[in-house]
């Protein structure tokens, strides 16, 4: 800032003849602020701003609120967010503090976060709205806990929706035709064996050749969602496909990214006519199927590494008429005298 006069006791003017205000803030920071068109309107704001300054010291309260979202958010992603394994939750707070970074704490209000919390379910779904104020949520009441802000966390005002039933996705194998032909032949290998297996994306890229034990015929999941480890079978199909790449020691087995496999998926589908189809979607595939071909409920539980049956039991709407069928065997149980 170029001023027309040096700052003495406080006070300065620029070139353009206003003047402005020097002072430390209550985080100690020196200030510079052109306020006013004369000296005497110059020196008014400058003890209301005193004033306030004096006010903040007595009540650590003010000081809080007077904080904004970009100024706390590196305490919470270094205590909180950076000590998670899912990155999901970090990019969810980064939306949030897009939003709202510059905004003082104490300005933020239940309707703020109503509105915000409509937005995301219109752009996404509830449910993907729901998980995003679980974090914003706990931001407030993590800084409540390190008294860095008094209110009342503004989340807990709004008045959230029930998660959307979740509906999977499978691919019927006529679909599956379709799209294997337009997948490049680097990835078909990857994409066969979801489809066979049901893994999570994150476990595919993390299988090693060292998890294969082609003398039992078993493969071990070792970095999963639940932090629990499973075994797969090896079945002959698998190994076709593991042949197919090129049996090592040691090392990766798919040397892909993410980004690999959902341009791929995308592009496939694409060019099949097939609606959008995400690498999840082969887990859901894998599930119908194995139920289709006889497969148990509870081993579908055990392979998929589901912690609950009621996680599997999704899978069971697509056997409905298999289902019904199975009522055939009370027909003619008991005879129904009707007296007219």
């Amino acid at each position: 800032m170029i001023f027309q006069y040096k700052e003495k006791n406080g006070f300065y003017q620029t070139k353009k003849g206003l003047w402005g205000i020097a002072y430390t803030d209550h985080t100690g920071k020196r200030v510079h602020e052109t306020v006013a068109t004369t000296l005497s309107e110059a020196k008014e704001i400058k003890r209301q701003r005193e004033a306030e300054i004096y006010s903040f010291k007595q009540n650590p309260t003010r000081i809080a609120e007077k904080q904004t979202v970009n100024e706390v958010a590196p305490l919470y992603i270094e205590q909180h967010l950076m000590k998670l394994k899912s990155k999901s939750n970090r990019s969810m707070f980064s939306a949030f503090q897009k939003k709202f970074g510059n905004k003082e704490l104490g300005k933020i209000t239940a309707l703020d976060m109503t509105r915000y919390y409509h937005q995301i379910a219109e752009k996404t779904s509830y449910s993907n709205a729901n998980r995003q104020f679980t974090v914003v949520s706990k931001f407030f009441n993590e800084l409540k806990k390190w008294k860095l802000f008094f209110k009342e966390n503004p989340c807990t005002e709004v008045d959230k929706k029930p998660a959307e039933p979740y509906q999977p996705h499978p691919l019927s194998k006529q679909e599956i035709n379709k799209i294997l032909p337009h997948l490049a032949t680097y990835i078909q290998p990857a994409i066969m064996f979801c489809i066979l297996t049901g893994v999570r994306k994150k476990e595919l890229l993390g299988l090693k050749w060292e998890d294969i034990d082609f003398n039992a015929k078993t493969i071990l999941l070792r970095d999963t969602k639940t932090q629990k480890s499973r075994i797969l079978g090896l079945i002959p199909t698998i190994e076709d496909i593991f042949n197919t790449i090129g049996i090592k020691n040691n090392g990766s087995i798919f040397t892909l990214t993410n980004s690999q496999l959902r341009y791929q998926l995308t592009h496939a589908a694409q060019k099949a006519g097939l609606s959008h189809v995400r690498i999840h979607d082969l887990r859901h595939t894998f599930a119908t199927n194995f139920l289709n071909q006889g497969g148990k409920l509870h081993d579908l539980q055990v392979l998929m590494g589901h912690s609950s049956i009621k996680t599997t039991q999704k899978y069971m709407q697509f056997k409905k008429e298999e289902v019904a069928q199975k009522m055939a065997v009370m027909n003619n149980l008991f005879t129904l005298n009707v007296s007219k």
